[in-house]
């Protein structure tokens, strides 16, 4: 993406997101900085050293996460960062999980076959109700500008396991 356009991306997102705590009457900061993420080696049975040591070493984020709210865990704020886990977000002082974003309701695919329809139904629940917390951040009153924030990525018990 040019300099530019990510630039004007940036400006419309902190814009909507000073908007939102506009009209919930809560004063807002800004944090931002980069995201790492370390991962739990997820793949077939006897890694050796080597592959456990690269899958937790930890590289860039690059997605879409949210913050929520440890004492009111119904203030989300969602925010996306770049391939070099740069991020910025304006929301209210607090603590706050890192979590993935909600996960919309999964409708099985109805042409599948019984034991499919089956399997389906178990990942939709399962997809629903798996809710991890990857990390944690204490946002000050002053905000932060140079947040350097690390997440750790366990195995998602709903899919295979990815070496």
């Amino acid at each position: 993406m040019k300099p530019m356009l990510k630039s004007l991306l940036l400006i419309c997102l902190l814009a909507m997101n000073s908007c939102m705590s506009a009209k919930t009457g809560i004063r807002s900061v800004l944090m931002s900085g980069r995201i790492m993420a370390a991962h739990q080696y997820c793949g077939g049975i006897a890694p050796s050293p080597e592959m456990i040591r690269q899958a937790e070493t930890p590289v860039p984020y690059r997605g879409t996460l949210d913050f929520v709210n440890v004492a009111k865990p119904q203030l989300r704020y969602t925010f996306s960062s770049d391939d070099s886990g740069r991020f910025s977000l304006r929301l209210p002082a607090g603590k706050y999980q890192i979590m993935y974003p909600e996960v919309p309701n999964i409708k099985p695919d109805l042409h599948s076959q019984s034991k499919d329809m089956t399997q389906a139904s178990y990942m939709e629940d399962c997809q629903r109700n798996y809710h991890p917390v990857l990390g944690s951040a204490t946002v000050p009153l002053k905000g932060i500008r140079k947040a350097r924030i690390s997440i750790y990525i366990r195995c998602n018990p709903c899919g295979p396991g990815i070496p």
